[in-house]
């Protein structure tokens, strides 16, 4: 547009209610000298003219992103989730009023998952929806056809999926909707086998390759910790090869509703939660640890079903730990407080006790015992080991009341 020097009123020609008018006047950079005439009141600057660059919309916003546990996506899922756990992934953005009546305007979706999140493009779909309608109304499919959808990576490190959605002037001021469902795999737990955070973002762009800030969802897997002991005079010896199963909840044995877990060893005394493949028996290491990873934060009863060699086979025992695990507040992306306290169930031995690990942690630590009289004096171990010295005590008064009175018997005649 060649034109002099001055102030412009710019519109567009299109223009309604929701389009904007700007003032353009020119600019001038700082130390610039200027020449007047001082025989006039005023008089035009020369190469002083000024710039205006037209942008239909401001970049988007970052889009919700949230992880949810079913897929009819009501209920939100925070927290902690199980290796082999199936987790949904909802990413929302607004369609802009600048997409009227523009069929060449698009919509991309630029979701990345780092390890552990295995993604499937055939479970990808996007809908569209009203942003006055209830959380319970349908979503409505946008056709495959007006999809396309690249996917990069995979599990093992990272996956960036790049859906873009076409046509999207169909939608203008309604929800648009990425969904797509992810598998939690072993490759959380990272090379080292000591990933814990499963950390996924989404941003959006529209019409341009300006991206938007990211939206997140973060959760997390927890893992539990606990070592095994005999007492060697006043001395606490490490135990290795005792072997446990381990169920959810808070009853003392296994059943239907929470059978035995199943975990695949990753080395001595540490498993990963493997479902499909895994075995139910799990044992302590040479250092006596028992680690299993993968899992989310809850309840968990173990059950000793073999002590270590030399130790007494009746007296194994059961124990329940609450499994707690908190996010970083400094940063969602990094490692959670993980911990596995002791409860008051199932304990009745009192062989279980409260440790603290080298990472200042909650956990657990278990005893084993040669015979009764190594049984804690407290708790329900307390009350039967003082009941079997009472029995013994009264068979031993009974035995010596009889021999007093067949003593007697013998003197009287």
């Amino acid at each position: 547009m060649n034109v002099p020097q001055g102030w412009y009123l710019i519109t567009d020609s299109q223009g309604d209610s929701h389009f904007k008018t700007a003032l353009v006047a020119s600019t001038v950079s700082g130390k610039t000298t200027f020449k007047t005439d001082k025989t006039t009141e005023q008089s035009a600057l020369t190469d002083t003219l000024g710039s205006f660059y037209v942008k239909s919309e401001n970049a988007p916003n970052a889009p919700e992103k949230n992880a949810y546990q079913t897929n009819e996506y009501l209920n939100v899922k925070t927290g902690t989730v199980n290796i082999g756990d199936t987790v949904y992934y909802q990413v929302r953005t607004s369609v802009p009023l600048a997409a009227t009546g523009r069929q060449d305007y698009i919509i991309r979706f630029t979701d990345t998952a780092e390890k552990g999140l295995k993604i499937g493009t055939d479970g990808i779909s996007v809908c569209h929806k009203a942003k006055s309608a209830d959380k319970n109304a349908e979503c409505t499919a946008v056709s495959a056809d007006d999809l396309t959808i690249d996917q990069t990576g995979d599990d093992s490190s990272q996956t960036v999926t790049k859906v873009t959605v076409r046509n999207v002037y169909n939608y203008v001021g309604e929800y648009l909707y990425l969904r797509y469902s992810a598998v939690v795999t072993s490759h959380v737990l990272g090379t080292d086998g000591n990933g814990r955070v499963l950390h996924n973002e989404a941003t959006v762009a529209h019409n341009t390759d300006e991206e938007s800030e990211a939206g997140e969802a973060t959760l997390y897997t927890g893992d539990l910790k606990f070592y095994k002991y005999g007492v060697n005079v006043s001395d606490e010896v490490r135990l290795n090869g005792a072997e446990f199963t381990v169920h959810r909840g808070q009853s003392a044995a296994a059943d239907e509703a929470n059978a035995d877990l199943k975990f695949t060893k990753l080395g001595e005394g540490v498993y990963q939660y493997d479902p499909a493949n895994g075995s139910a028996t799990v044992a302590t290491g040479d250092n006596g640890l028992l680690i299993l990873k993968g899992l989310e934060a809850g309840y968990y009863t173990f059950v000793e079903t073999k002590a270590p060699a030399g130790y007494a086979d009746n007296f194994k025992p059961t124990f329940t730990v609450n499994m707690k695990v908190t996010a970083n507040k400094a940063s969602a992306v990094a490692d959670p407080a993980i911990e596995n306290p002791l409860t008051d169930d199932n304990n009745g031995w009192g062989l279980a006790s409260s440790w603290t690990d080298e990472s200042n942690s909650q956990r657990v630590k278990v005893k084993n015992v040669k015979s009764i009289t190594q049984l804690p004096l407290t708790g329900g171990a307390g009350i039967i080991l003082f009941s079997v010295i009472a029995a013994l005590l009264v068979a031993v008064a009974a035995v010596a009341t009889i021999r007093i009175r067949a003593v007697k018997r013998e003197l009287q005649d």
